[in-house]
């Protein structure tokens, strides 16, 4: 039964650069704006998703105070603006999104109101059950979708690769980068690579996927590059996984081609072993597939399903359990929240910038972007000087060695004097 309308507020930690998370919230929130509900988008941190969210006409927030209308459901996806949402309006029932199976980030809210938990995959519903002890019976599954109206299926792929794109945001020189671009070298693949890692981001991934034959993709990204009919390799930071066939395409799915289907190490071999599997035929057959199970609407169709059941709990606004809830938040972060305050204080204070507790988003974001950039500089030193240490041990052994073969000679030679001499005496 779908409903003829409500009002849904979505939060997210930040609605600023495209990722993940984000661009599933605008995808989201432009489909239900679409099918006739109204739709509110907070964050405490603005950027380029505000933008676009507005353009398509969603009301952006960043502060509740300025919400327009009391929300029938809230869609929560990130801990801390959920609980912000949950106990700004007490009386409305919350669903609870995990996103991702390990990020402190995506830890379920525990507001009194929550009355359903959504996992995205197999691994967040293990998350929630198994780690976070939530009832199973609370947690429902919704697979991910994507809009098939913007990433339109290619032509018919070669028979040989020849182009090939790394999709990450995560993707540098300093990680995985040199193994592929040798292993398609060595095939004669041209590589491109696109993310925020090598500084040129792809707002429209749509315009430009069709042009690659191979995508080394995960998550979202990598069911987009399906769709569109490229063959795709699982692959990112944590590790290199499949080519992906309709073999295990379902089990690849069900973990929404995230961080568990990649368990191998990136080697110049097992990434040649991935583009070997390569076939044409069988990545029109998976996009096929994507086509017609993984549409955008599948998902919006489910979502309303969970949103009904959820309004249909009468919540009774309870202040004590409230505060209980935001207690037992308090606790648990405590520790953290401490240990991370000491890092950024001894940091801030030797680059001699100012607390970020009094500033803007966008400016705590900068100083944030400008740490990792200087943590990257220094993890760059560290294997360097790494890489020196062991050549100055290369060089010590070598030079022991030479010394020991010396002082062999020179013994033997002492030796043979003494005796010369004691002849001759």
């Amino acid at each position: 039964m779908r409903p003829v309308s409500l009002r849904i507020l979505f939060t997210n930690n930040t609605l600023a650069r495209p990722a993940g998370t984000e661009l599933s919230l605008h995808d989201a929130c432009v489909a239900m704006k679409t099918r006739g509900h109204e739709v509110a988008a907070f964050s405490p941190h603005l950027g380029e998703i505000a933008e676009r969210l507005r353009l398509a006409g969603v009301t952006v927030l960043d502060d509740l105070q300025n919400a327009p209308w009391v929300p029938d459901v809230i869609h929560g996806q990130h801990e801390w603006e959920t609980t912000l949402a949950a106990l700004h309006w007490p009386g409305v029932p919350v669903v609870s999104f995990c996103r991702g199976p390990y990020l402190w980030q995506e830890a379920p809210c525990r507001a009194p109101n929550v009355v359903r938990y959504v996992a995205v995959d197999e691994a967040c519903r293990h998350r929630l059950v198994k780690t976070e002890g939530l009832p199973v019976e609370r947690v429902e599954l919704v697979l991910n979708g994507i809009d098939l109206k913007r990433f339109l299926q290619r032509s018919a792929l070669p028979n040989k690769p020849r182009q090939a794109l790394i999709f990450s945001n995560y993707a540098t020189e300093q990680n995985f980068i040199p193994i592929v671009r040798a292993a398609c070298e060595a095939q004669g693949i041209a590589l491109s690579v696109i993310g925020a890692g090598v500084g040129k981001t792809m707002p429209h991934p749509e315009e430009a996927l069709g042009e690659f034959d191979v995508v080394f993709a995960k998550g979202k990204a990598a069911l987009e590059a399906l769709a569109v009919g490229c063959s795709v390799i699982v692959a990112d930071t944590a590790g290199l996984g499949p080519l992906v066939t309709m073999q295990n395409f379902e089990a690849l799915r069900r973990l929404s081609f995230g961080n568990p289907c990649m368990t191998s190490a990136f080697s110049v071999e097992n990434v040649s072993e991935a583009l070997r599997d390569y076939c044409a035929g069988e990545a029109t057959r998976v996009a096929k597939l994507v086509r017609e199970t993984c549409g955008l609407e599948h998902t919006i169709a489910n979502l309303e399903r969970v949103y009904l059941q959820a309004i249909q709990n009468k919540i009774e606004p309870n202040a004590e359990a409230s505060v209980a809830s935001v207690e037992a938040l308090l606790r648990r972060i405590t520790q953290s929240y401490k240990l991370g305050r000491k890092i950024q204080e001894a940091w801030l204070e030797g680059r001699g910038l100012p607390d970020t507790c009094h500033l803007r988003p966008e400016e705590a974001d900068r100083i944030l972007s400008d740490f990792l950039r200087h943590d990257e500089k220094l993890r760059k030193a560290q294997l360097k000087n790494e890489k020196q240490r062991e050549q100055i041990e290369k060089l010590k052994a070598r030079l022991d060695r030479t010394k020991s073969a010396s002082s062999a000679k020179g013994g033997k030679l002492s030796r043979a004097l003494k005796k010369l001499l004691g002849t001759t005496q």
